[in-house]
């Protein structure tokens, strides 16, 4: 992102990066990534949340959004029953205005 021109927004999603104290964690990554392979996409980067938004603020992005794996299921797939995990996928808006 730091090569492009800044838009007024832009959105994308992506995952967070494995937790190192989570065993199971790297698994469940391969899994997910070969998931989303299987759909015609694939994972080109993970990233840390602070890090991410403190990246996008450094490159002039005022107002971000970021919805995690909770806020999704909530506006996305609310009243659809089983868990929601604290890592996994993200949606991410952010707007220079």
């Amino acid at each position: 992102m730091g090569r492009l021109p800044i838009a007024p927004s832009t959105k994308y999603s992506n995952t967070q990066a494995s937790d190192p104290d989570q065993d199971d964690d790297d698994s469940a990554q391969e899994a997910l990534a070969a998931r989303v392979a299987s759909l015609g996409e694939t994972f080109k980067s993970h990233f840390e949340t602070d890090v991410l938004h403190a990246r996008l603020t450094a490159l002039g992005f005022g107002e971000i959004e970021d919805l995690g794996p909770a806020l999704i299921r909530e506006r996305y797939f609310a009243g659809r029953g089983g868990s929601v995990p604290d890592r996994g996928g993200h949606i991410v808006r952010a707007t220079t205005v």
